[in-house]
């Protein structure tokens, strides 16, 4: 009984165990693409929206190769060095 039990609230509940927001894994690989792009490839495969000015990103170009990496871990990555900062907001990051 107890494992019927278990079973079917592994099934009701089972999709919110997966990692969702900027702990979503993804696999990217890009090569000097602009940061814009990026973004855009990040909404459309973790639901996870980035917010930036243009103005501080329009000359940021991305090279990432990782078959495994959070959304967070990658624009981490991709922010290094430039002087910008990221930080979680309601589900999604923004650029500062």
């Amino acid at each position: 009984m107890k494992a019927v039990i278990l079973l079917i609230l592994l099934l009701l509940f089972g999709s919110r165990l997966q990692a969702q927001g900027p702990e979503k894994v993804l696999t990217c690989h890009f090569r000097d693409v602009p940061f814009a792009e990026f973004c855009d490839f990040v909404f459309s495969n973790a639901g996870v929206k980035i917010y930036y000015n243009e103005k501080s990103i329009d000359k940021l170009r991305v090279t990432l190769d990782s078959d495994s990496i959070s959304v967070l871990s990658a624009v981490k990555q991709v922010l290094g060095g430039s002087g910008l900062e990221v930080s979680e907001w309601n589900n999604g990051l923004v650029i500062l």
